[in-house]
């Protein structure tokens, strides 16, 4: 079973989508022949090894940044869109509490998953929907 979150402690975190899963044709033989299973030939397998998971960082790199991106277009949307949130966010005064603050928060939220529905994909939504109130902590300290 694959978890739909992948964390590594290489010093980053990172959460990616679930690689999609394709058929692969199964041999009979079940040996892999030295240096044959990712494309080039080297004189030890450990650098083959070395390579695969190379490219392996690289994609997981691009879908952290993709992730990454989709927050800071949401943010950017909460600044045009969210001036309630930020004056109450912004207020010294204890009048708005912070479920008071969440609530607008997830409205706004929600309002911009609708509109973007398309171009932010299911595993963005699906990760996100729980961690609203985050967002918001997080959206307060860019304020």
């Amino acid at each position: 079973m694959i978890d739909d979150v992948e964390v590594y402690f290489d010093n980053r975190l990172g959460i990616v989508a679930p690689p999609e899963e394709v058929e692969k044709p199964k041999t009979k033989t079940g040996v892999n022949e030295p240096g044959t299973k990712y494309g080039k030939q080297y004189k030890f397998d450990i650098l083959a090894v070395i390579e695969k998971r190379n490219e392996e960082e690289e994609e997981i790199e691009a879908l952290i940044l993709d992730f990454q991106n989709k927050i800071e277009s949401f943010f950017d949307y909460v600044n045009k869109e969210g001036a309630r949130v930020i004056a109450k966010m912004k207020s010294t005064k204890t009048a708005f509490d912070e479920e008071e603050i969440y609530k607008d928060f997830q409205i706004i939220y929600k309002r911009y998953i609708r509109r973007n529905k398309k171009t932010l994909g299911q595993f963005f939504i699906k990760e996100t929907e729980d961690i609203v109130n985050q967002l918001c902590d997080d959206f307060e300290k860019t304020v």
